[in-house]
């Protein structure tokens, strides 16, 4: 998948973007953090399986999202918006 270079999307675009991924990363951390707590929980009382692992292998999509919305604020800040 090609990466998207920011500064041919317009203004429009990366202030919706900003804007999703504002809303998506609160949203995707209480996700994972539910995920780690139940999976501990279950964890400990039935013992760990293949989906204890579930929340750490979801841990790289909250950084590059994370990533993705600071490049998309510099950018904006770069644009003067």
């Amino acid at each position: 998948m090609a990466k998207l270079n920011l500064s041919e999307i317009s203004d429009q675009e990366l202030l919706r973007n900003e804007k999703l991924l504002k809303t998506l990363i609160p949203v995707f951390i209480t996700a994972l953090v539910i995920l780690f707590v139940s999976s501990i929980f279950l964890g400990l009382r039935k013992g760990f399986s293949a989906l204890s692992v579930v929340p750490v292998a979801l841990l790289p999509v909250l950084i590059i999202n994370i990533k993705s919305r600071q490049e998309i604020r510099k950018e904006i800040k770069a644009r003067n918006l």
